[in-house]
């Protein structure tokens, strides 16, 4: 998943989403407009002569004003979103985090594990009945999931940026953490992607360069899902079913298991019990605290 999010006026481009840093775990954004308008690409000539005058145009030089240093001050709500949400990663960190467990269930795939081949022949046998039936119909949503998904949960709750700025943040904070999760849990477990076991999945791009179990749109997700049902309870039903759908269409593209949405949806509650702690995560707990508030 890239590590960020955020809604605004692109720069000769409308009205757009665009994103922070991104690292390609799982779910992310990457459109046009990631910078609102007022952050956007200014030109200036700063020596400019008009055609037939001597001199410059204007007379006068460049405004050169400086401000009083007691009005200057660093407001927390100028903060990039992405680059917060960095912050609240450094404090998750120090959480016992790499303690989270994933159940003996989802694990019965693993080599040395009796019946492992059988498990796991019927994930890619679930996973070739999709391709044959489903990948089709759901392939432009699977294209647009791969780097834009975060886009799904922004539109079921109809955000924009100016009247949203605080659950963006949590956006942020939850594709942030979620991504160190998952990539620490990738690393552990080493899952090859299905199609490296059944090339006939012929995913339609990638696979993506890291292992498959847990996925990471599935950690990300239901973390987002988790952060925005306790910001906006009102959207529950909505985000669960966004969460689910853009896990499933990883399994239809054959880039996941059954198994590695599973375990990402399993991770993600785990995480949101450290992350949502306020005494193990004071600044998170001042994003939720500003989220709710957009939505009371």
């Amino acid at each position: 998943m890239s590590a960020g999010v955020g809604v605004g006026v692109g720069v000769g481009v409308g009205v757009g989403v665009g994103v922070g840093v991104g690292v390609g775990v799982g779910v992310g954004v990457a459109a046009p407009g990631a910078l609102p308008a007022e952050r956007g690409f200014r030109p200036l000539t700063l020596h400019f002569t008009a055609p037939g005058s001597a001199g410059s145009w204007p007379d006068h030089p460049a405004p050169r004003r400086v401000l009083p240093l007691e009005q200057v001050a660093w407001r927390n709500q100028d903060w990039e979103a992405g680059v917060y949400a960095v912050l609240v990663v450094g404090e998750f960190a120090a959480t016992a985090w790499r303690d989270l467990r994933i159940s003996e269930e989802l694990l019965k795939w693993q080599p040395h594990k009796p019946n492992a081949a059988r498990e796991v022949g019927k994930e890619i046998e679930l996973l070739l009945n999709m391709m044959a039936d489903q990948r089709e119909r759901y392939l432009a949503e699977i294209v647009d999931q791969q780097d834009n998904a975060p886009l799904a949960w922004v539109a079921v709750m109809g955000m924009d940026r100016a009247a949203r700025t605080a659950t963006l943040r949590l956006m942020n904070c939850a594709l942030r953490v979620g991504e160190l999760v998952a990539i620490h849990f990738k690393a552990k477990y080493g899952r090859p992607r299905p199609s490296a076991l059944c090339p006939a999945l012929r995913p339609p791009f990638g696979p993506p360069g890291h292992p498959a179990f847990p996925s990471g749109h599935s950690t990300q997700g239901w973390l987002l899902t988790l952060c925005l049902k306790e910001a906006a309870p009102q959207f529950a039903p909505d985000l669960e079913w966004t969460a689910a759908r853009v896990a499933v269409n990883r399994e239809r593209a054959g880039l996941h298991y059954p198994s590695d949405s599973a375990a990402g949806k399993e991770l993600a509650a785990g995480i949101f019990g450290l992350l949502n702690n306020a005494s193990l995560c004071p600044l998170f707990a001042k994003v939720m605290a500003d989220a709710k508030k957009e939505w009371r």
